[in-house]
């Protein structure tokens, strides 16, 4: 940390002089003291940018003291950004209410509620809301709060008071207009209350489907309809009736795929068979194919846990076109290498997963290790890293991210190159991978190189390569290597994949340094090697610990260095589970030479099927780059 104590006897009317430095100086100087912890400083820093300094620095100064100090801080600075910023409408809006400034609420604060999720500010703000407001929307407000809170059967003791309003009694008229008022969140709100809050679903399913017939709009009644089939869930034929009724009156593209995706995780609930008759009549028909990645990809894994080929060809046929291409890549390669195909159809399948719109390196390295051996095909596999965009320079964010990269402040240049220029030019990402690996923060220059490489169709040379996969604490690498006997380039490919090279990295649930080792793991490997004090901060032993942990599974596990990754990923014992569980299910006779890709696939963790597939491909490129190795040598010793 740089010491900014001389600034303490420097009159803050003084400050302007930093403009000598260059007229973009207090940004970045305010940037420094927001790190340093002085807040009041670095807040006189930005005020002058906002003052002084030029387009872009003047609106990043205004964005930093948008985000300082109490509401009243912060609301001049919001409202000159909301100006031309559309963003920062909403955030003034609540800035007002925290305030309790509530008249100036823009559309008025009954109309803000309604239009906003509810957030935590939102939730407090309540009750201090003035009491003149409509009772129908503190009624309806209250539920959302309590939503918000997960106090959902309280919450639903009051939605459904407020819902019998809009049922006719007593041979009057229903009311439907009074449904029609709630708008979209409320509804929704009340209808989480329900789902989570009901003591008795099936009856208030029944009363979703009454409220549907007395709603007098389609936008209504799509919520109504969708949260009907949500309480049928238990029912799913009755649950599938609500979703295909939802989805032929949904009022947005995503509203329609939301209930197409509930559809069909009803109805494999079913049955497979089911779930494919589904997925035949309305996958063409989806908008978002992404939003069905999951079910794809848990069914994939499903079907080959059980060895479904037939089904597995099934829904390669189904699919259409504009699938995923992650989906369709591994369905090509699943059905090339399990000979699902003829012969030129499997050449085929295996040619579109090595050359197809997709992002996945793994099944490039496999699709291009099976061509080889059955066509003596290139081993060429790393020039179709990239995807063909049209890019175009944003000067404002290139000045930006060289002054960042000038004024010390490496650590900014990727969030902000994310925030402004999240499709960079080649040329430019590599002078900033080249000032973020000279400053050892390798995980940076790695994520602007993927960035660049995602958005240009220039060739990568091998100098790109080595800001995308470095070879940072070699010495350390290598002892651990020669000692443990874990080749230097797997060990690379599992610290790229744990931790992108961050030695104090700590996971959410507690893992540490470069190879990401629990503590009670690392104890356990002190007490084996017998080492009495360790650092899992530093590299040389986090790296020494974890080559050791992997070296033990694969021992543990018949030398399957695959395996031993699965282990590393998920546990030893789930790992021994799922082999038993395969083997089972699996004779001899029925996967004759099928090896550890295929047992990968049908992982039911997909953690540990990604997984397994980063650290491969991260292996196939170091033994490339740095080790001589083809691509065929890397896949056999790991497979």
């Amino acid at each position: 940390m740089r010491d900014y104590s001389f600034l303490d006897s420097v009159d803050r009317a003084s400050y302007d002089r930093v403009l000598v430095l260059g007229p973009e100086a207090p940004y970045y100087f305010g940037l420094h003291l927001s790190i340093a912890g002085r807040t009041e400083q670095s807040r006189d820093m930005f005020v002058l940018g906002s003052q002084k300094c030029p387009e872009p620095f003047k609106t990043l100064c205004l964005q930093e003291l948008a985000k300082m100090g109490s509401a009243e801080d912060r609301l001049s600075f919001v409202e000159t950004l909301a100006s031309t910023q559309k963003s920062y409408e909403s955030i003034r809006g609540g800035l007002f209410i925290d305030l309790g400034r509530y008249d100036e609420v823009p559309g008025g604060i009954e109309a803000w509620y309604n239009m906003h999720s509810m957030t935590a500010s939102l939730a407090s703000s309540f009750s201090s809301l003035p009491s003149s407001l409509s009772r129908d929307f503190l009624d309806n407000t209250a539920v959302r709060v309590n939503v918000f809170r997960k106090s959902y059967k309280e919450a639903w003791i009051a939605a459904k008071a407020i819902l019998e309003r809009a049922l006719p009694s007593n041979g009057s008229v229903a009311n439907g207009s009074v449904l029609g008022s709630f708008g979209r969140l409320t509804l929704s709100d009340f209808g989480k209350a329900a789902l989570y809050g009901s003591q008795n679903i099936a009856l208030d399913a029944a009363f979703f489907d009454r409220l549907d017939e007395s709603a007098d709009n389609s936008a209504t009644k799509y919520i109504l309809r969708f949260y009907a089939a949500r309480l049928y869930g238990q029912k799913p034929v009755k649950a599938a009736e609500r979703y295909e009724s939802a989805m032929k009156i949904a009022p947005t593209d995503d509203d329609y795929d939301n209930a197409l995706w509930y559809l069909l995780t009803t109805v494999s609930i079913a049955n497979p068979d089911t779930f494919l008759s589904t997925l035949r009549s309305y996958a063409k028909t989806w908008k978002n194919p992404e939003m069905f990645d999951d079910l794809l990809d848990s069914l994939i894994s499903s079907l080959v846990q059980t060895h479904d080929w037939s089904r597995l060809s099934t829904l390669r046929d189904i699919l259409p076109d504009n699938t995923n291409g992650q989906i369709r890549v591994r369905l090509n390669y699943l059905s090339a290498r399990l000979s699902l195909l003829s012969e030129s159809d499997s050449q085929a399948a295996l040619v579109a997963a090595f050359e197809g719109d997709h992002g996945s390196l793994y099944y490039r390295v496999l699709s291009a290790e099976a061509l080889n051996r059955r066509l003596g095909a290139p081993d060429s596999f790393l020039s179709t890293l990239r995807k063909p965009v049209v890019t175009s320079e944003n000067q404002d964010a290139i000045s930006v991210l060289r002054g960042l990269a000038l004024w010390g402040l490496p650590e900014r240049i990727y969030p902000v190159m994310l925030a402004m220029y999240p499709e960079p030019d080649m040329d430019f990402a590599r002078e900033m991978a080249k000032n973020l690996t000279e400053k050892k923060l390798y995980g940076d220059a790695i994520k602007v190189m993927l960035l660049a490489i995602q958005s240009s169709s220039a060739p990568l040379a091998d100098e790109d390569l080595a800001y995308i996969y470095p070879r940072p604490w070699l010495a350390e690498v290598s002892a651990a290597s020669v000692r443990f006997g874990i080749p230097e380039y797997f060990l690379y490919a599992l610290i790229r994949s744990e931790s992108y090279f961050q030695s104090g990295a700590i996971s959410s649930v507690g893992a540490i340094g470069l190879t990401q080792l629990m503590k009670p793991t690392a104890a356990d490997i002190a007490k084996k090697l017998k080492v009495d004090a360790y650092d899992l901060g530093d590299p040389a032993t986090n790296i020494s610990f974890g080559a050791y942990y992997l070296s033990s599974l694969a021992l543990r596990l018949d030398g399957s260095m695959l395996n031993a990754l699965f282990a590393y990923n998920a546990g030893i014992t789930r790992v021994r589970e799922w082999q038993r569980e395969w083997d089972k299910t699996s004779p001899a006779d029925v996967l004759p030479g099928v090896k550890g890709d295929i047992f990968l696939e049908g992982l039911p963790y997909s953690e540990t099927r990604e997984y397994g597939r980063k650290v491969l491909a991260a292996a196939v490129v170091y033994g490339y780059l740095y080790y001589q190795k083809t691509t065929e040598e890397v896949v056999r010793e790991l497979f």
